[in-house]
Formats: C-alpha cells, sequence, structure tokens
C-alpha cells in the first residue's frame, strides 16, 4: 500500500509499505527519503503518535493513508526519560498561552451574557462557549495548525495579506464622509 508521510514544513514522500509492517522500518523509508534522523522522527496518524514496537495495520492504517512528520530535537528533546509515545497527553490550549474566549474577554464578555440572558442563564451561555472553543481546538490537523499559523506569521504587505482598502483607515476618520453622512436640517 501507499502512504504518505508530511513534515510541518511543507515536504512530503509517498511510500510503499505493508500493513504488517513496524513503525521502526517506516521511520527508516522516511529518514532514506526526507534525509531525518530516525531519531528525531515523531509520526502521527489521525493526531496519535505511532510507537516504535507496533505494526501499522494496528492503527488502521490502510491504503492511500497520510502521516504527519513532527520532529523532534536532536538528542531526544527537553522532556529526557526516552521517546515520547502515545501516551503523552496533548497540551491544553490554556498551557499554551491561547486563553479561552471566556477568559480572553473575562469580565465584558460575562456582563454582556449577564444583561442578555440573566446571571445564571450568562453563566450556562459563558461555560458552553468554552467548552465549544475547546472542542473546536482538538479538531484541527496539524495541516490546519500548519496553514493558520503560516497565515499568522506571514508580514503585512505580502502576497496573500488581501486587498488594499481593507488596510486603509477607518472612514468614519474623513471629515469629507461625516459630512456627507449627516442628516440634513
Amino acid at each position: 500500500m501507499l502512504v504518505t508521510v508530511k513534515a510541518l514544513q511543507g515536504r512530503e514522500c509517498s511510500i510503499e509499505v505493508s500493513p504488517e509492517e513496524q513503525v521502526e522500518a517506516l521511520k527508516l523509508l522516511v529518514a532514506e527519503r526526507l534525509q531525518v534522523p530516525v531519531e528525531q522522527q515523531r509520526l502521527l496518524y489521525r493526531g496519535k503518535a505511532l510507537a516504535d514496537g507496533r505494526r501499522l495495520s494496528e492503527y488502521s492504517i490502510g491504503p492511500s493513508a497520510r502521516l504527519n512528520l513532527v520532529l523532534k530535537p536532536p538528542g531526544g528533546g527537553a522532556r529526557g526519560g526516552g521517546g515520547a509515545g502515545p501516551e503523552t497527553p496533548p497540551t491544553p490550549p490554556e498551557d499554551l498561552g491561547v486563553p479561552p474566549p471566556c477568559l480572553a474577554f473575562g469580565g465584558p464578555l460575562s456582563q454582556l451574557l449577564g444583561r442578555h440572558f440573566g446571571v445564571q442563564e450568562g453563566a450556562r451561555v459563558l461555560q458552553q462557549l468554552h467548552k465549544d472553543y475547546a472542542q473546536s481546538l482538538r479538531g484541527l490537523s496539524l495541516d490546519d495548525l500548519e496553514r493558520l499559523g503560516t497565515r499568522l506569521l506571514q508580514p503585512e504587505g505580502g502576497a496573500d495579506a488581501g486587498p488594499a482598502p481593507s488596510t486603509s483607515p477607518a472612514p468614519s476618520t474623513s471629515p469629507a464622509l461625516s459630512q456627507a453622512t449627516t442628516p440634513l436640517p
């Protein structure tokens, strides 16, 4: 079967393997094709890290599967203690410095919801908003994160910066416009 391995830097390769192939054998093929040392590879399938001692079939990897390659720092990384396997829990968004919207807007959002729905219902809406936000983050693939990061890190005025009028000053600062929209007596 043919599987595709994609690194976050955009490089990818297709490799012919058997479903009974062991993960470490696939890593050797990836090292050969993408020139990434085996000890720096962490292969992911559907968000789950592949353990070296297991077969591809144990992860239900079939033909045309798409695996993601994440590079570990040389020397095993800062964690120590050997390779981080699938038992390593994902880092919650809050630990990455990304506050959920209910915390980012805190008081103002809570007050607005409290005025609109009442205090108790507003708190429930805010709690549901937090749950929906967390679920949305968990649903992002590595490709989604790569696209988002690329877009956010792209300097303003780049090729995909968008239409020019959106970067111009707001029309409300123009005295001529404010006179034109002011109703006549």
